[in-house]
């Protein structure tokens, strides 16, 4: 990390913080979820319920039982974790298009029904501003 040209840039207090932390990180996960372009309400919500579970372990483990509890509330949740996948995996694809020649002829030969889907679990997952 003392390599990196953006590091060495930064001033010698903040320099001396980022080594201090564990991870060594500027910003936190849910900044960086609210800078992006993914629909901060339900991407910061979800992403709390499963730091704390990988985190926290009995506190997410409480969280994830109360989710389970019915089995309505257990596939909802379940549900949900697939859609927000299939947006993020939409959202990529939609960001290497204009990257990489090869994507945008794939995506182009896809039939019209496929990228009607894509377009709207792109649209599902991300906020009002453009991303590409």
């Amino acid at each position: 990390i003392k390599r990196n040209s953006y590091f060495q840039n930064l001033s010698e207090n903040k320099q001396k913080d980022l080594l201090k932390r564990k991870p060594a990180r500027e910003i936190g996960w849910e900044e960086l979820i609210k800078n992006s372009n993914l629909n901060t309400e339900s991407y910061i919500h979800d992403w709390r319920v499963y730091s704390n579970y990988a985190h926290s372990e009995m506190i997410g483990l409480m969280e994830l039982d109360h989710f389970m509890k019915e089995t309505n509330d257990h596939n909802n949740i379940l549900n949900k974790t697939l859609e927000e996948a299939i947006q993020l995996t939409c959202i990529m694809i939609k960001v290497f298009i204009p990257l990489f020649k090869s994507v945008e002829i794939m995506y182009n030969a896809y039939p019209s029904s496929l990228i009607e889907e894509i377009e709207n679990y792109y649209k599902k997952g991300t906020s009002n501003k453009d991303l590409i």
